[in-house]
This record gives structure tokens, C-alpha cells and sequence, in this order.
């Protein structure tokens, strides 16, 4: 009786480590992207991906070059279980691919970060989804010999107290403020639930590479706005704009 016991512990074990799939179809589109960077794919988010969703479940990821396995480390809600606002972070067993996924007010955006690309995927109908591919080169946004200004005091601060607190395990969260233009609200259907998904994906997948590196640090985006300031095509510039204090929130 005892081996008949522990042969049926194994097979419920066996059966909770099967995959789930991120997407129950996705296809390559023949719709050309108006950025001209990534490849568009088309498909159908996986909506009762929620009832499966346990750490260390297993969530497929099926693209049409390639099959991508995670593992689901982290989950939200909204604490209504019966409501469609949830959360996961996964990871792959070698962690070189994070997935990020939010879904909010029936509106669903994730990413697929791989060592190759960024895969980002929005809600465009209930569960039907559209997916851009872009390689992670173009994510660079200044050259090589840029060098920020910072104040000496700063410097004598993360010397004498910031990097004490990191070593000694203690994580420092930095409150983060995000200005949009109007491509990326355009892009994202001017919608404000995709674009506040958007920001909490942000947050978990930022949060979610600083953990897999070992960085004591975490951000916490607590405010996002629309801005018409347009991209001056130098990080520096750029940069400077925001970094004076009449220019913020400026609409």
C-alpha cells in the first residue's frame, strides 16, 4: 500500500510541473510596423493562464522562431480573484529570458526579454494581441563617450553611505517619474489602462533584471505624465531638459 501511496505523490507532482502556454496561437503578420525596426506578429493571448498561475509553474512561450521555457517567480492581484487585474514576472532556468506580464481593465501588455531582442506584445481586442520585435542593440541611446555630470557631493555620498547599504544586503528603492510623448500614447492607443500596464511591466521587468543580477537596488514608478517635448536626437540634451526643474511636467 505505501508504494502505491508514493507512486500516486509522483504523479500529481508530474502533473502540476506541466507547461502552460503564454499564447494559444502567434503567427508572423504581413502588416508592415511603422517604426521600421521590429518584426510584427499577430495572435491570442492565453486569458485562463491565470487560473494556472502558481510560483514555479512553468509558462511556454511559443514564437515562430523558437520555444521559450519559464518559470513564474513572482504573482499580483488586485486581491479580487475574480477580476481580470493580475500580475506575473517568469524567468528561464538559465535566466538569460524574463517575461513580464500585466493585465488591467481588460487590457493585456507583456514583454519577452531575451539576450537577442525585446518582444513586446499589447491587447488590441479582448485576448487578441500584436507583438513587435526589437533587437536589444537599439535600446542603446547614447555613444560610447558619454559621460554624465555628476556632483561631488553625490559621489561622496554613494562612497560613504549608499554602497555600505548595498553590501550589506539592504535594497534601496528609487522613486521613478516617466515622461511620455505623444508617439508612444499613440502607439499605445492613447488608451490610459495599456499605458499604465505598460508602466507597471516596466517597473516589474527593471525590478526583475536588477534581482537576477544581484543588484540591491529597486525602482518604484510612482508617476507617469504626457509631455510635448520632442527627442532632440542626443541623450544629452535630452537629459539636461528634464534635469531642470521648470521643465518638468511641462505639458
Amino acid at each position: 500500500m505505501m508504494k502505491i501511496v508514493i507512486w500516486i505523490i509522483l504523479l500529481t507532482f508530474v502533473a502540476s510541473a506541466a507547461s502552460v502556454n503564454l499564447f494559444t496561437s502567434l503567427s508572423q503578420s504581413s502588416a508592415d510596423n511603422q517604426d521600421g525596426q521590429s518584426d510584427a506578429m499577430v495572435g491570442e493571448y492565453n486569458v485562463g493562464i491565470k487560473d494556472e498561475l502558481a510560483v514555479g509553474a512553468k509558462v511556454n512561450i511559443n514564437l515562430p522562431s523558437k520555444s521559450i521555457e519559464t518559470i513564474v517567480t513572482n504573482i499580483w492581484d488586485d486581491g479580487n480573484h475574480s477580476n481580470d487585474t493580475y500580475g506575473f514576472s517568469a524567468l528561464s532556468e538559465d535566466k538569460r529570458n524574463i517575461l513580464s506580464v500585466t493585465s488591467s481593465n481588460k487590457t493585456i501588455i507583456g514583454s519577452i526579454s531575451t539576450t537577442e531582442k525585446m518582444y513586446r506584445f499589447i491587447s488590441v481586442s479582448d485576448s487578441n494581441i500584436t507583438m513587435k520585435s526589437i533587437p536589444i542593440t537599439n535600446f542603446k541611446d547614447h555613444d560610447d563617450s558619454y559621460i554624465d555630470d555628476v556632483n561631488e557631493n553625490f559621489l561622496n555620498l554613494t562612497d560613504n553611505n549608499t554602497s555600505d547599504n548595498l553590501s550589506d544586503g539592504n535594497i534601496i528603492t528609487y522613486s521613478v517619474i516617466v515622461a511620455y510623448d505623444h508617439s508612444f500614447s499613440s502607439e499605445l492607443g492613447d488608451n490610459p489602462s495599456l499605458i499604465a500596464n505598460y508602466m507597471q511591466t516596466l517597473e516589474r521587468e527593471t525590478n526583475e533584471a536588477y534581482e537576477n543580477s544581484n543588484v540591491n537596488a529597486r525602482v518604484n514608478i510612482v508617476h507617469s505624465y504626457l509631455t510635448n517635448y520632442q527627442k532632440q536626437g542626443s541623450f544629452r540634451k535630452d537629459m539636461t531638459y528634464f534635469k531642470n526643474r521648470s521643465n518638468r511636467y511641462t505639458q
